[in-house]
C-alpha cells in the first residue's frame, strides 16, 4: 500500500529538519543525506559539488557517499560522468530518474547553485509527486551548504588577516574569574619570544609587569569580564625579560 498523504508529509518534514548548516560542508551533507536514506528507505546515496571554470564548464568533486562502504559506491560515482559539463545545462537536465538494474532505481537531482545529489532505492520506486518534493528540500539543502561554504571562507579570510596583522592581538576567554589565552597571532608571539602552544591556556596576566598586573586586577579584568572596551598602557615582559609596552 503506498503511503497516505500525511505520512508524505511527515517524511518530508523530518528530511527539513535535518538540513542545517554544520561545521563543514561534507558534515552538513551526511546529516541531511542519511536522513534522506532513512526516511525514503533509500540504498544509497552521493553528493557532489559542482565547480565551474570562467568558460562554464564543470568539474564534479565528490563530496560523500553514503553508505561510506557499499556495494552501491559504483552505482552512485558512474553518474559524476554522466552529471552536465556545462554550468547553464545542470537544472535543465536534472532531475533525472532510471532503473539501472531490475528493481533498483537512480534519482539524480540538481542541488541549485552547488551540485547534485544521487539517490539509489531498491524495491518500489518513488513516486513521481515525491521526487518532486525533494526539489524544495534539495535546495535548503544547497542552501545550508552554500552557507558553509561562504562561513569557512570568511573564517580563512579572518584567520589569514589576524594571523599577519602587523601588531600585537591576543584573545582571551574567561577562565575561574581570570583572562586565559584562547589564541594569539605571530606578531604576539614573536615580540614576546614565546610559541603558541605555550601560550594557550596560560592567564594573560603572567605576562605582564608586576605593575601592569596590578592595574589589571584592579579595574581591568571586570571591564574585560563585562565587555566593556577601552585603551589603557600595559607592559609586557618578553621571555628575555625587556619590557614592551602596548595598548
Amino acid at each position: 500500500m503506498p503511503p497516505s498523504s500525511e505520512t508524505k508529509i511527515q517524511v518530508l518534514y523530518e528530511i527539513a529538519l535535518a538540513i542545517q548548516p554544520k561545521a563543514d560542508v561534507e558534515s552538513t551533507v551526511e546529516a541531511a543525506v542519511s536522513t534522506y536514506l532513512q526516511k525514503l528507505n533509500c540504498s544509497g546515496a552521493a553528493a557532489f559539488q559542482t565547480h565551474a571554470d570562467a568558460d562554464g564548464n564543470l568539474t564534479h568533486e565528490v563530496v560523500t557517499t553514503l553508505p561510506g562502504q557499499s556495494q552501491f559506491t559504483d552505482s552512485l560515482l558512474v553518474d559524476r560522468d554522466s552529471l552536465p559539463d556545462r554550468e547553464d545545462a545542470l537544472g535543465s537536465v536534472l532531475p533525472v530518474v532510471e532503473e539501472v538494474e531490475p528493481g533498483t532505481h537512480r534519482y539524480v537531482m540538481e542541488l541549485p547553485d552547488f551540485g547534485a545529489l544521487v539517490l539509489l532505492r531498491r524495491g518500489q520506486p518513488l513516486d513521481e509527486q515525491t521526487v518532486l518534493s525533494l526539489r524544495e528540500l534539495n535546495e535548503k539543502l544547497a542552501t545550508a551548504c552554500n552557507r558553509v561554504v561562504v562561513q569557512n571562507q570568511y573564517e580563512t579570510q579572518y584567520r589569514e588577516l589576524f594571523e599577519e596583522a602587523p601588531v600585537m592581538f591576543v584573545l582571551t576567554r574567561e577562565e575561574d574569574g581570570n583572562l586565559a589565552i584562547s589564541d594569539c597571532n605571530r606578531a604576539f608571539t614573536e615580540t614576546l619570544g614565546y610559541s603558541r602552544e605555550e601560550l594557550k591556556g596560560q592567564p594573560l596576566s603572567e605576562l605582564y609587569t608586576e605593575d601592569s598586573r596590578a592595574a589589571l586586577r584592579e579595574s581591568g579584568y571586570d571591564q574585560a569580564l563585562s565587555g566593556e572596551y577601552g585603551t589603557a598602557e600595559r607592559v609586557f615582559r618578553t621571555r628575555e625579560g625587556r619590557k614592551i609596552t602596548t595598548l
